[in-house]
């Protein structure tokens, strides 16, 4: 009887800790996300880097998004949540790690070229980013950084 028991406690656990491994839903408050971010500090590979100096991100309710960040062209994108990740549907898709998000501060990973990427920043003075305003963004924007992803290797 007691190996029957055992095994049931197996199950069990087994069946809890599946249940819990697997979240689907993400966790973070995406109006928090909304509007202009600016960078404040940037580090690669964990160490404090001028190359990202200028990066901002835009977030609006309607699912698009802008940065400037050199991973691709500085135009209009769509981008969704999965669990604790940004992902930019860009071409090829671009992935960041939401570290950390609060109504003062995004702290954002990406893994880039074999290199790790964390920038933190805050919002801009301005408040939110109506979504009737992003869709009259130019779709043709140039890169405000010279070579898209050369520059971040430097």
């Amino acid at each position: 009887m007691s190996g029957h028991i055992s095994t049931w406690t197996f199950v069990g656990i087994s069946v809890f800790a599946l249940l819990t491994a697997c979240e689907e839903e993400s966790k973070i408050d995406k109006r928090a996300l909304e509007g202009r971010w600016e960078i404040v500090k940037g580090l690669r590979n964990q160490k404090e880097t001028e190359t990202l100096s200028g990066t901002y991100f835009l977030f609006a309710q309607n699912g698009k998004m802008m940065t400037n960040l050199p991973v691709g062209p500085e135009v209009l994108t769509d981008f969704e949540f999965v669990k604790d990740k940004i992902q930019q549907k860009s071409s090829p898709v671009v992935e960041y790690q939401i570290l950390e998000l609060t109504d003062t501060s995004l702290t954002l990973g990406l893994e880039l070229r074999g290199m790790q990427f964390e920038m933190h920043f805050q919002p801009a003075a301005q408040e939110q980013v109506p979504a009737e305003s992003m869709n009259t963004w130019p779709h043709n924007q140039q890169d405000s950084l010279s070579s898209p992803v050369d520059s971040l290797s430097n």
